[in-house]
């Protein structure tokens, strides 16, 4: 960082990032919930700083939702098959779901479609079919197509057909289940007749608006609203509760005392439905944390307000009895085996890995979303870990707030546990800066042999590519601060500067990511330097994205 720029990916990979890591509608920390341009003036005087250290310097300029049409129309413009290939690898290997549907109405309306669908026959209908494995996901396309157009008027009928082909694949469950968005899409598509009646499925509902279901084919909230008790439930699902509703209902499952056996049951059909479950691996850590609150472990169970609740719902729901430790046991190991389970086929990075995770007061302070209960430091916590034990070397987790603790991870050890030491770690680094950043470069320039690292990675939600962290080590070089600039005291640190200088002593090879987790405007379209890019987004994946640009970094320089 700090040299100039060449532009080596194409339009194609210039989307991907974005596409996979990016909640688009989603309003998160510094990320306003009205898609809106940024402040022009401060951001222009931060590129023209930046100079051609930013790639994408366009992109900074204009509105998420601008900057990914943008960004999409170029790679449909580039080769449209293959970017129609990265919204089904977007939403069935990385689990996004809005942004493939924005992307797939974006490529509906574009102007290469027509010649496209009359080279490649059914292609671009296939991908559509692929890309909607919940009948959600038909509605999330129009949507796109209606927040693009202003009505759902000439929408496609290629597009209407892939949703026929869709409907007719419906399970039972899944009509049952989402039976209004069958409904919806069902009027807008108009399946044939043979369609209808082959499926058995949607003839009675559309003339119904319900479905006749067995009892294995209605849902778990459907056997729980007749009352029905959660072995009983459990009995009716024949011992298949989907999977993100097995891992949200963990907690109560157990507080109803089920019983030793029903236990074992349920941990098992949680375990199994890891690989197909789609889930980011912190929804195994909030699993864990709000079990480990509710049993009998916990010294000091959280205070809950029931007049607050009273007042919200109406009522006082019933009090629940604590988790019993037994139960406890059980859980706290399927959850580790459930998160190991889910990044057992992450990729190794080559070599030693430094991840610095951020855990100043605004990373405490804020969660990833609007509507979420995990902070940017959880995430940061989380996504660190995962990253420096997905390596062949030493893994190291850095975490950084006005101090900095270097936390050496264990292969061997519980994956827990170790989260559970780096977030005590995080409450003792202070929160007032970023001073920790500095540290760690200040101690690596000291210590050359114990510091050359091959990859180095920075989770925080602020620009810690761009510079603007805070510092107030008096012993940091003038040539480090960030424009000679100061606020209250702390100097700013130029992070492009010590990762420059960190080339020219330690490692020149060393691959750099740094990755937004509070989803800033200007991290739609990752600025890229010499091995080295902005990432943006928790998903879990960041492993996934870093090994990737390894290899093309390395193939570059053969």
């Amino acid at each position: 960082m700090g040299g100039e720029c060449y532009e080596l990916f194409s339009p194609i990979q210039a989307l991907r990032l974005p596409l996979c890591s990016q909640f688009l509608g989603e309003p998160s920390y510094y990320m306003p919930a009205k898609d809106e341009a940024p402040k022009v003036k401060h951001l222009e005087n931060t590129l023209e700083q930046l100079g051609d250290n930013v790639m994408f310097p366009k992109y900074s300029l204009m509105s998420r939702q601008k900057a990914f049409f943008e960004a999409t129309n170029l790679a449909l413009d580039y080769d449209f098959g293959a970017t129609l290939l990265e919204a089904d690898r977007a939403r069935n290997e990385f689990f996004m779901r809005k942004a493939p549907a924005q992307l797939l109405a974006i490529a509906a309306s574009h102007p290469g479609r027509i010649e496209y669908n009359k080279t490649n026959p059914r292609a671009f209908r296939e991908i559509v079919k692929k890309c909607c494995p919940l009948p959600g996901d038909m509605k999330s396309i129009l949507d796109a197509w209606k927040s693009l157009h202003g009505s759902k008027s000439k929408f496609p009928s290629f597009m209407k057909r892939a949703f026929e082909d869709r409907l007719g694949e419906l399970t039972e469950y899944h009509a049952g289940k989402y039976s209004k968005a069958v409904i919806d899409m069902t009027r807008i598509s108009h399946p044939k007749r043979e369609v209808i009646e082959a499926t058995k499925i949607l003839s009675p509902l559309m003339k119904n608006g319900k479905l006749p279901l067995e009892d294995s084919a209605i849902t778990w909230e459907k056997h729980r609203s007749l009352g029905k008790t959660w072995v009983e439930t459990f009995d009716a699902m024949n011992g298949r509760i989907p999977h993100m509703a097995a891992l949200r209902n963990l907690r109560g499952f157990a507080q109803s005392n089920p019983g030793i056996e029903y236990m074992k049951q349920y941990c098992s059909m949680l375990l199994s439905g890891v690989k197909n479950g789609k889930q980011f691996p912190f929804r195994y850590i909030s699993a864990y944390e709000e079990c480990k609150n509710a049993s009998t472990l916990t010294s000091s169970p959280i205070s809950v307000d029931r007049e607050a609740i009273k007042k919200k719902k109406g009522y006082i729901p019933k009090e629940k009895p604590p988790i019993k430790a037994i139960y406890f046991e059980m859980m706290e190991k399927c959850l580790e085996e459930c998160l190991e389970k889910s990044i057992e086929n992450f990729p190794s990075l080559k070599g030693d890995v430094m991840v610095l995770s951020d855990n100043s007061g605004s990373a405490h302070g804020a969660c990833t979303s609007q509507y979420g209960t995990r902070t940017v430091a959880d995430i940061g916590n989380l996504s660190a870990l995962l990253t420096a034990l997905s390596c062949t070397g030493k893994g190291v987790v850095g975490v950084f707030g006005d101090r900095l603790h270097e936390y050496v991870v264990d292969k061997s050890k519980p994956f827990l546990k170790q989260y559970e030491e780096i977030s005590e770690l995080g409450k003792t680094v202070g929160g007032g800066t970023e001073n920790g950043i500095w540290i760690f470069f200040k101690r690596a320039f000291a210590d050359v042999h114990a510091y050359s690292y091959d990859h180095l990675f920075c989770y925080s939600d602020m620009q810690a590519g761009h510079g603007q962290l805070y510092g107030f080590d008096p012993q940091m070089d003038t040539k480090y601060e960030w424009n000679r600039s100061v606020s209250r005291g702390n100097k700013y640190i130029d992070v492009m500067s010590l990762i420059n200088d960190y080339r020219k002593t330690l490692n020149p090879k060393i691959n750099v990511f740094m990755v937004q987790t509070a989803g800033y405007n200007d991290a739609i379209i990752p600025q890229t330097t010499y091995r080295g890019a902005i990432l943006a987004g928790w998903t879990g994946n960041e492993v996934v994205y870093a090994d990737k640009l390894v290899d093309l970094w390395d193939e570059v320089e053969k």
